[in-house]
């Protein structure tokens, strides 16, 4: 059974859910989640970080040169983002060096949020069932199109 899910203030009510009671083999499940933030590798340290009101934006430690316009002074920086297993999830080492960063951190949080719910993603293969993601923009594909130009304009030389 789902449970209503609502919102009050002193004004209104606002309800988005009702009570539900789904055909068999229609149940909804939300049961594992994954995620990385700035400054946080996993969702513990991202609570942690948000209920210590950590600030997790960090000026730029000229990573990249700051010729380029598009790259803000201070920024959120995921960590270890060079650390994807490619073979792991099928994927050519030369295919993966060029995918956006957060398309594999899609897969890393994947297959996370199926352990996170107490499930061998092994026992899932074949089966009805869905994974379902979110993400933010990515300003990641300008910077790294800038910084690998920087590269090749350099080797020119």
């Amino acid at each position: 059974m789902l449970h209503t899910l609502g919102y009050q203030d002193n004004k209104k009510s606002y309800k988005f859910l009702k009570h539900a009671n789904p055909e068999p083999g229609e149940e909804v499940v939300i049961s594992g989640f994954a995620g990385r933030s700035p400054e946080s590798q996993n969702m513990k340290e991202l609570k942690n970080n948000i209920f210590n009101c950590k600030d997790c934006i960090a000026e730029n430690e000229h990573h990249w040169k700051l010729g380029n316009s598009k790259i803000p002074k201070h920024f959120g920086r995921i960590q270890n983002i060079e650390k994807f297993d490619a073979s792991f999830f099928g994927i050519h080492f030369n295919q993966a060096h060029m995918m956006d960063p957060m398309s594999k951190m899609m897969l890393e949080h994947a297959y996370e949020a199926i352990i996170d719910a107490g499930i061998n993603p092994e026992d899932i293969r074949g089966t009805r069932t869905g994974v379902f993601v979110n993400s933010c923009f990515s300003d990641s594909e300008p910077i790294l199109l800038h910084s690998k130009l920087q590269v090749l304009e350099n080797n020119k030389r």
